[in-house]
Order: structure tokens, then sequence, then C-alpha cells
């Protein structure tokens, strides 16, 4: 089998282990993927559910401190904004870099008016969860009927 210069990084020559071949395309293949993509603003999973009192989102946010994290409520908008550096080995050398740094932000228009004071939020496992409750003026009231 013919393996190229451009995949290889070596002259051209044939080799009889096409398992060695396929494991030097796969390899180059992950340098150009993982290159093409350092540069890149990732954008961090959400989720958000609401129920007739409150709003929950959740996001994965792995590797990131609650320092680096910004969470924002203004008028109908949430924003969370994070970033995650990369510390580099105070000695040697890398072997394998695959985590990049990156930073993120994601908005939410909120569904109902809501009272930010009432706004928590917490991460566990790579996960912020951020919670708000529904503005009192906001909430569906039950209007009583009086019997005339």
């Amino acid at each position: 089998m013919l393996t190229t210069s451009h995949l290889s990084g070596s002259p051209s020559y044939w080799t009889s282990d096409p398992f060695t071949e396929i494991d030097r395309v796969l390899r180059a293949v992950d340098r150009a993927w993982l290159d093409a993509s350092a540069g890149a603003r990732d954008s961090s999973l959400l989720n958000a559910y609401h129920d007739n009192d409150s709003l929950v989102v959740t996001t994965e946010l792995p590797g990131v401190s609650a320092n680096d994290i910004s969470i924002q409520i203004v008028g109908d908008t949430l924003s969370i904004e994070a970033k995650r550096g990369l510390t580099a080995p105070a000695e040697g050398r890398w072997l394998r870099r695959e985590r990049r740094p990156f930073s993120t932000a994601r908005t939410v228009q909120l569904p109902f008016r809501v009272d930010s004071n009432t706004a928590t939020a917490s991460a566990k496992d790579g996960l912020l969860t951020v919670t708000v409750k529904r503005a009192a003026e906001d909430r569906p009231r039950t209007v009583a009927i009086q019997a005339s």
C-alpha cells in the first residue's frame, strides 16, 4: 500500500501492514480536526424548562470554574457566558493536547417576567443550573366566583 507524504509526514513508501496505514491516516485526520477547531467558539449544550412558578436552565460547562461564569438577567433575557483557559505544564512538554481553551455565550428568551432577586445558580459535575422564580404579578391566579 502506498503511503502519501502529506498524511504520514515522511516520503512515500510501500508498507505491508494496512493497520499501520489506517492508524496514520486517523492520526492525521485527528490533528487536522483539532487544528481546525482550535480557534472556534464552542457552544455549550443547554436545556430550559418552566412551570407556573419558576424557570430552570441547565448547561454543560465541564472544566469551568465558578469564577469564569457570568450570569445576567436583563428584562426578558437570561444570558450565560463562560470561558475555560488551559494551564500549560510547569515542566516537560505536551504528549497529547486535545482539550482546548474555549468560551461560550448563550441567551435564553424568558417566557414570562421573572424576579431576578430570586435567581440562584449552582454547579456540580460540570453542569450549571440556574433557577429563577416567576414574578408574582405575572403568575397565573385563580379568581374565585362569588355566589349572589
